[in-house]
């Protein structure tokens, strides 16, 4: 790879945008491609979607800094204008926040959710400790039930699906999940 420009200011990010396809022959061998996340690419699932997001960027991202704030890629869009000193107008970046405080070393939540959806139309949300995911058609995320809810703070591998359990957090993430998808956006509104 080449860098064009001054490397002391260039922001690189490693990335991917979903997670990986199941390689089936590996997976025999007991190779797993998404690690011990549940899913793969074009599912609810954490393996269809936590990916890696790795920055480099000297002067302005501390070496070996770490951070749990919850970031989308679609904040790239918002984040960029913002290095850049570009204006986003209200039609731009609808499900983009500006994350580059995040990427500078601040801890605090910047978006509060973030909607997915897998192949065949399912929708999820997750929010805080909570994600919920739908049953949709052909698949049924809630195995057997109507929906799924897990906590990712102590089950990160979502293999006990709390949906009974927490009817309370169901009804208010099913909510947020019409809200935000009927809204058409889950960014706040640019002026």
């Amino acid at each position: 790879m080449t860098l064009v420009g001054n490397r002391a200011h260039t922001l690189v990010i490693f990335t991917s945008d979903n997670g990986a396809e199941p390689d089936w022959p590996a997976r025999k061998k007991g190779h797993k491609t998404n690690g011990e996340f549940r899913g793969q690419k074009r599912t609810l699932h954490e393996g269809g979607h936590r990916v890696p997001f790795i920055a480099r960027w000297p002067k302005k991202i501390a070496a070996g800094a770490r951070s749990d704030v919850l970031i989308c890629l679609t904040d790239m869009m918002a984040a960029f204008a913002a290095i850049t000193g570009y204006h986003l107008s209200d039609a731009m970046g609808e499900d983009s926040y500006n994350v580059l405080p995040a990427l500078l070393g601040e801890k605090k939540a910047i978006r509060t959710s973030i909607l997915h959806h897998d192949i065949r139309g399912a929708m999820g949300i997750r929010h805080g400790k909570w994600k919920y995911m739908s049953k949709s058609g052909r698949v049924n995320h809630g195995e057997g039930k109507e929906g799924a809810l897990y906590d990712m703070e102590k089950d990160w591998r979502e293999t006990t699906n709390l949906y009974d359990s927490h009817p309370e957090v169901v009804k208010k993430l099913k909510a947020m999940l019409k809200k935000q998808h009927g809204d058409g956006r889950t960014a706040p509104a640019r002026k």
